[in-house]
């Protein structure tokens, strides 16, 4: 058994906010994939987002509510004890190189 730290939540993170950063520069870039993510490509991304799910479940409300509005993602409790999830895509406004 080696004294080393586990390395796995280090390279989720990593793969996360690499992935993140590519579509995003995509999106700005305008280029649209046709074909769809393997499995490979899923569970890639679902491990990755384990990170994310133990940090959101810990942060603040006011952040939390931050990082759900920015997502497109509205959380409405009802009297019963549950809760209606509403997810819109979020569409990106950014242009390259700022304004005109």
């Amino acid at each position: 058994m080696r004294d080393e730290p586990d390395a796995a939540p280090t390279v989720d993170k990593w793969i996360a906010q690499t992935f993140q950063e590519k579509n995003r520069l995509e999106t700005l870039l305008g280029i649209h994939h046709t074909s769809r993510p393997t499995g490979d490509d899923i569970k890639t991304l679902v491990a990755s987002l384990r990170d994310i799910t133990a940090t959101l479940a810990n942060a603040d409300p006011a952040d939390k509510a931050a990082v759900y509005a920015e997502m497109g993602i509205t959380i409405t409790y009802n009297h019963e004890g549950r809760a209606l999830l509403e997810s819109r895509p979020r569409v990106v406004e950014d242009g390259v190189g700022g304004g005109t």
